[in-house]
């Protein structure tokens, strides 16, 4: 079990972290999950063993829910509408790109480490989906 002045110390970096992150989004048009993402991995059990993985295991399906409840809550009142509608065309033509080449990369890497044409392409087009994190802010901005 983690102590509570731990737990604090640790939310407080994570939510610093968040506001710097979203600094350097505005100037850089970086994603600020990215940010997190790697925050996420360096305190993790797999660098620093900061969170023990049996914690993250119990906790993770809560957190998990409670982030993506917020992400598009906040998403949903944060998009025009009509900006929305006038760039839909372009957005999905976008879209449509990166996630075709993301499934090919993914497909290509993974074929190229001898897994099965089918099984790559099907892990391809799992991984190759664009998530809500990334595009709701790239959306508001």
């Amino acid at each position: 079990m983690i102590e509570t002045s731990l737990l604090f110390l640790a939310l407080s970096l994570i939510l610093f972290f968040g506001f710097f992150s979203d600094v350097v989004f505005r100037k850089t048009s970086i994603p600020d999950i990215l940010f997190l993402i790697l925050l996420g991995f360096v305190l993790g059990p797999n660098v620093l063993g900061a969170i023990d993985s049996a914690w993250v295991e119990t906790y993770a399906p809560l957190f998990t829910t409670f982030t993506l409840l917020f992400l598009l809550y906040d998403g949903a009142f944060n998009i025009d509408l009509a900006s929305f509608a006038k760039g839909l065309t372009k957005s999905l033509r976008i879209t449509l790109l990166y996630f075709i080449l993301s499934a090919a990369v993914i497909a290509g890497i993974m074929h190229l480490f001898g897994f099965s044409i089918t099984l790559s392409v099907f892990t391809g087009f799992m991984l190759g989906g664009v998530s809500s994190a990334f595009v709701i802010p790239l959306l508001n901005r």
